[in-house]
């Protein structure tokens, strides 16, 4: 991956990486305006108190989310579920642009 490559990340929005690090790729979002992001390079798994525990001052012993446990693990993926759409904009709009005409 380098800078300029148009990208689809593993959530299915398009993303035009700005900077490459060791550990993670930033992006601004070609779906989303005026966002931007980073993708890391290995898949990690955090975990976060369940909607059950925000509700209410109590953990739900019947909540399906969590369980009764009070704590969910969100998956956030990672750019090995990326896939490069063009080398750039520029290239990118060029192919949306002509696949609909015979040339």
């Amino acid at each position: 991956m380098q800078i300029g490559n148009v990208i689809k990340d593993g959530y299915g929005a398009l993303n035009i990486i700005t900077e490459v690090q060791s550990d993670s790729v930033r992006t601004v979002s070609f779906t989303h305006s005026g966002s931007s992001g980073r993708i890391h390079r290995e898949t990690c798994f955090v975990e976060e108190d369940c909607m059950c525990l925000r509700m209410y001052p109590m953990v739900d012993p019947e909540c399906e989310m969590c369980k009764g446990t009070g704590k969910t693990t969100r998956e956030i993926k990672c750019w090995d579920q990326c896939v490069v759409l063009a080398e750039s904009c520029a290239h990118y709009i060029r192919q949306a642009m002509m696949k609909n005409f015979d040339f």
